[in-house]
């Protein structure tokens, strides 16, 4: 893959943007998403950029379609819809969030897309997020960033409760 995608073709690049509605979106991983999917908007000049919000964060869907009004399309911010409560913190949520993470995958796959970013795969322990990769064998090549490792290395800080480490 090169500048001009693969093969030197242009291509459509889905970004997971749960990580700017979830609590992330105030710390390192939030920041770091947004000023990301800036440069990669501002370098991959051609490419095609879609934005997918989760419609349980309502109240941050319109500051990140004012954030990216000069750069991205109004419909290249798409927003799809799950059951909830999904926070992994409630045992009890776990079926909700099985089926939101196929419904958020399939909302992903319904776009074509050349390839989906996931830029923070942990999130959803204490909000209503559902992030995955690769849930169905035609999935779409899938990068994902993370961003932290530090509960794996130092588990008895981070990683105490029962219900952390399953999620984690």
């Amino acid at each position: 893959v090169d500048r001009h995608g693969i093969s030197g073709r242009l291509m459509r690049i889905v970004v997971d943007g749960q990580s700017l509605q979830s609590a992330s979106r105030l710390r390192g991983i939030g920041r770091y998403t947004q000023s990301l999917l800036h440069a990669m908007i501002e370098r991959g000049r051609g490419h095609e950029y879609v934005l997918v919000l989760n419609g349980a964060f309502p109240d941050t869907i319109a500051p990140i379609r004012a954030e990216f009004r000069d750069s991205l399309p109004r419909d290249a911010i798409r927003v799809w819809e799950a059951p909830g409560p999904l926070r992994a913190a409630e045992p009890d949520n776990l079926w909700r969030a099985r089926v939101a993470e196929l419904l958020g995958a399939t909302f992903i796959a319904s776009m074509n897309p050349d390839c989906v970013l996931v830029p923070s795969l942990f999130e959803g322990y204490l909000d209503d997020v559902a992030t995955s990769i690769a849930v169905s064998s035609d999935a779409p090549p899938t990068a994902l960033i993370v961003q932290d490792l530090i509960p794996h290395l130092h588990r008895s800080v981070y990683l105490d409760a029962p219900g952390v480490t399953a999620w984690y």
